[in-house]
């Protein structure tokens, strides 16, 4: 609604007036002051301001009005489509280069033998000796961080396999061992049930001597003496395991 006291003017620009443009404006008149509100945005330029400016008055102010038309919003779409982004969000970055860092930490727990058994590419191999000879404690993040930086550029997923591989190792010998150890234990206190469950699993079992280290074990125990029978008992528990193994 028009502020009271305004008088209303219209007036309509040609297409081959300004350059192939089609404007329209309105012209809103209070006293000595006009303003002109343009309803087409593409007319919205200095060729149709100063056009209006020549033919009224030098008192006078222009105004847009914007009108958005469907063929302007598709484009709009289509603009944020193709600027979408399919790759993959910062926060999984994120993960996987911490994930990448974690595989390093891992790699630098192994043992010198099991490092070389990953025959690591020459560059990430200094570093990871580099970082096994760092003492300071910031000094070895930067190297942790810098091994990790090094994963992402080369071949991560078959260093990590052969990581795997030799991790499961660990975690079945030491399952082994821990079962070893168990046994023992309990053969030392004279268990007969324990006795045949090693006699069933290891069917070549020296009966009179796996008996012979038990009983050594037992008195060994009962005297407080150093477990050297101990020892014997469980070195051949390994080896009736390992010659199980080989089978």
């Amino acid at each position: 609604m028009m502020p009271c006291g305004w008088c209303l003017q219209t007036r309509t620009v040609t297409g081959s007036s300004i350059s192939g443009y089609c404007p329209s404006y309105t012209i809103f008149r209070y006293s000595s002051r006009i303003t002109v509100m343009v309803t087409d945005v593409t007319a919205a330029n200095w060729k149709v301001s100063a056009l209006i400016m020549k033919n009224h008055t030098s008192k006078c102010k222009l105004t847009t009005k914007t009108k958005m038309t469907s063929n302007n919003n598709e484009v709009g779409k289509n603009t944020d489509k193709e600027n979408q982004y399919d790759g993959p969000s910062k926060s999984q970055l994120k993960r996987d280069s911490q994930h990448l860092i974690d595989v390093g930490e891992e790699i630098l727990k192994l043992s010198h033998e099991d490092i070389r058994s990953l025959q690591l590419p020459d560059e990430l191999d200094v570093a990871v000796t580099t970082a096994l000879k760092i003492k300071s404690r910031s000094g070895l993040k930067r190297q942790r961080l810098y091994i990790g930086k090094l994963l992402r550029s080369m071949d991560s997923e078959a260093i990590e396999t052969q990581l795997r591989k030799i991790q499961h190792r660990h975690d079945t010998n030491t399952a082994h061992f821990k079962r070893l150890e168990k046994w023992r234990d309990s053969l030392i206190d004279n268990n007969k049930t324990t006795l045949n469950e090693v006699i069933s699993r290891y069917p070549e079992t020296d009966r009179q001597h796996i008996n012979q280290l038990i009983r050594a074990a037992h008195q060994e125990k009962q005297r407080n003496k150093p477990p050297a029978a101990s020892r014997k008992l469980f070195k051949y528990l390994r080896e009736l395991e390992h010659s199980k193994g080989n089978e």
